[in-house]
């Protein structure tokens, strides 16, 4: 009717296709993965405009690369990205096949704060201890982490943490709220277990320190694994010459 060549109407055809699958796909990926509905109405629309597989194969991957970057802008527009954060873009990457760098071309930068933020939940929750590293091994990979660079994250990590749980420490133990002193000395050694050394925090007195230690040995008397979280503990205090 409009006079247009075969090769033409095919042009218009992808065009109207492909604006179609990206607008719907947007929206529907929004809500997670596609099922049968989704792909039964994405065939409808490549059979009706004669749409080749290759181009609607590619439609459904450009769109499936574009949710886990915008996912990742969204979360780091945030003032704080949580674990949660982390595991729902591992999560997607993982869903659509997506590869963080090669695909999405996600920065060193991000990455590894990445890592940094997932790293921290899995030691406060004890899923990371020096007996089972898995947890480590799990973050990495998809994070396209390497040995070396999770080493030194991770000591740099455990310094950090160490040093300002025993300053928190101190601060809880100079309001007279030793319970809390107690906890915070009991997060801190979760982290020192993975890198022993001892913590920098000068503002710390060595009277505070001993009275930390004595009262965290007190509280411990129950704990099987007391004798080894003293011997930490004295470590990361720097209080070798307290006998137990």
């Amino acid at each position: 009717m409009l006079g247009l060549k075969e090769d033409e109407i095919k042009v218009i055809h992808n065009e109207l296709g492909s604006l179609i699958y990206r607008q719907y796909l947007n929206k529907q990926l929004k809500n997670g993965p596609l099922g049968d509905q989704q792909y039964s109405f994405l065939g409808s629309v490549k059979q009706t405009l004669d749409m080749t597989d290759e181009r609607c194969e590619k439609l459904v991957t450009e769109a499936q690369l574009d949710r886990v970057s915008m996912l990742i802008e969204q979360k780091f527009e945030r003032s704080s990205v949580t674990a949660d954060d982390v595991r729902e873009i591992r999560d997607a990457a993982e869903l659509y096949e997506v590869d963080l760098v090669e695909d999405v071309k996600v920065s060193e930068w991000r990455l590894e704060r990445m890592f940094v933020t997932e790293l921290e939940d899995v030691v406060d929750t004890g899923d990371l201890t020096p007996e089972d590293p898995s947890a480590l091994e799990d973050i990495c990979e998809p994070l396209r982490i390497s040995t070396e660079t999770a080493t030194k994250l991770l000591g740099e990590t455990v310094s950090k943490r160490t040093s300002a749980g025993l300053l928190q420490a101190a601060a809880l133990l100079r309001q007279a709220r030793q319970d809390e002193a107690v906890q915070e000395l009991e997060r801190l050694l979760k982290f020192a277990a993975l890198s022993p050394g001892p913590a920098i925090s000068p503002a710390v007195s060595k009277g505070e320190r001993e009275e930390l230690f004595l009262i965290f040995q007190a509280t411990s008397e129950e704990d099987a694994d007391a004798g080894a979280k003293l011997a930490l503990l004295r470590e990361v205090s720097g209080l070798e010459a307290i006998a137990d």
